[in-house]
């Protein structure tokens, strides 16, 4: 169990994270890109470019710049190539690269951390509603043809406008402290350092033990948890949709899904919780970010009353997104 109490503790557990240098690293799984249109160009440099530009955007992208704190670096540049991406005609480029722990996996921030570290990981579905409100797409210019960009822009967005319409959630609804949860037992975990958002990336599960600190119990749970979550599902992806993976298909092709457990947390007093993440491996590359992902918590929530699932004996509630512990 994590137990999160300062900023101390967390930036002891921020230093022990492994720094990827590289912008251009084809190796980290977190590496991310975005781009920005220019008006007017070409331009001779970064700084002439970024005042011909939509500056809503610019601003919603150089947050990634701020939080020092998971990010280990950022950059922006104006290029017309950038990770095998070719941009015609030239513009912003925003690289980032997302700090990871020693065995790879993505900072795990809910047990407790500044208030922007969880912003800019979990509140995804805002940027992403601000960054179609600014440009009418979320999707960043790249070298593939009109036809191909088209069919994955509808992709994503039928599975955003699925997840809204399971989980009845408006284009205008608030995101944050929602509590939406796909199943719930107890009380939610109200409290001034408890934040929920909503997301369709992660699910949360939240319990309650009689005591605090109940070391034990937290073990217990997240036996449970990880066994009954270990759904393995191999696939592949035809044109417009996923696939039961056809064994006669080259081994190339093939994909697996599959959820993982995160170590229990400690919330405040009783409460504890655990995040449940989807991982997508794809040609032996894990993406925890992959639009695979959104696909498969649709598909859960479509499936969940098939789900075995002691609620009786291991009571709580399974959030849509996550739920984290702010220290300021």
């Amino acid at each position: 169990m994590i137990t999160r109490k300062t900023l101390d503790d967390w930036n002891h557990y921020k230093n022990s994270l492994k720094i990827w240098d590289d912008f251009d690293s084809d190796n980290s799984k977190y590496s991310f890109f975005s781009s920005l249109d220019v008006e007017n160009g070409p331009y001779e440099n970064v700084h002439d470019a970024s005042k011909n530009c939509n500056q809503n955007l610019l601003k919603l992208f150089s947050r990634y710049d701020i939080e020092k704190d998971i990010h280990c670096n950022f950059k922006l540049d104006y290029t017309n190539e950038k990770k095998g991406r070719i941009f015609d005609p030239k513009c912003l480029v925003f690289t980032w690269n997302l700090k990871c722990e020693k065995n790879e996996d993505r900072p795990y921030v809910e047990p407790g951390a500044p208030v922007l570290c969880s912003e800019l990981l979990f509140n995804r579905i805002d940027l992403r509603r601000r960054v179609i409100k600014e440009r009418g797409s979320a999707h960043k210019k790249t070298n593939r043809s009109p036809e191909d960009k088209k069919i994955r822009n509808d992709i994503a967005n039928g599975r955003y406008e699925k997840f809204y319409q399971l989980i009845s959630l408006n284009e205008s609804d608030e995101l944050l402290n929602t509590y939406k949860s796909i199943n719930k037992q107890i009380e939610d975990p109200f409290h001034e350092n408890i934040i929920h958002y909503l997301n369709n990336e992660y699910l949360t599960f939240v319990f309650q033990s009689s005591r605090s600190m109940d070391w034990h119990l937290c073990d217990e749970y997240f036996n449970y948890v990880t066994e009954k979550f270990n759904l393995p599902f191999d696939y592949h992806y035809g044109r417009t949709e996923v696939l039961e993976y056809d064994p006669n298909k080259h081994e190339r092709y093939k994909s697996q899904f599959n959820w993982r457990v995160k170590e229990p947390y400690h919330l405040f007093d009783n409460y504890y919780a655990m995040t449940i993440e989807g991982v997508v491996c794809k040609l032996g590359y894990e993406n925890l970010f992959s639009g695979d992902i959104n696909y498969f918590i649709n598909k859960f929530i479509e499936e969940f009353s098939s789900f075995e699932f002691d609620w009786n004996n291991y009571p709580g509630n399974l959030y849509f997104g996550n739920v984290c512990k702010v220290l300021t």
